[in-house]
């Protein structure tokens, strides 16, 4: 048997009592795992109201929560003052551009 501490299921059965069925499968390589938990909140806590005793109020699966880091794996050049335009665009559409169709929706 397993630290129980790392449960996140009880089905309410004396066998075979709580599992460590959810998770969260954070990418390989591109984060860091700064901190992580179950939301299993004890008979003292405000918040027990909602995972309470079986019959469970809401599910007998708990939220399984992760704090990661993102890593920057390239750093974002800095843009070059040769790459920038300096020429203006014409004020006046041509005639023969349609206007594009907005965004369903959204408003624009």
């Amino acid at each position: 048997m397993g630290d129980p501490r790392y449960d996140t299921a009880d089905f309410g059965e004396p066998t075979p009592g709580n599992l460590r069925v959810d998770y969260v499968l954070p990418s390989d390589g591109a984060m860091t795992v700064t901190d992580a938990g179950v939301f299993w909140p004890t008979q003292d806590d405000s918040l027990y109201r909602l995972t309470g005793e079986y019959p469970f109020p809401t599910s007998d699966h708990r939220l399984v929560w992760v704090t990661v880091e993102i890593e920057d794996e390239e750093p974002t050049p800095e843009p070059s003052p040769t790459l920038t335009s300096s020429a203006t665009p014409d004020p006046k559409p041509s005639s023969s551009s349609k206007p594009k169709p907005g965004l369903p929706n959204t408003g624009h």
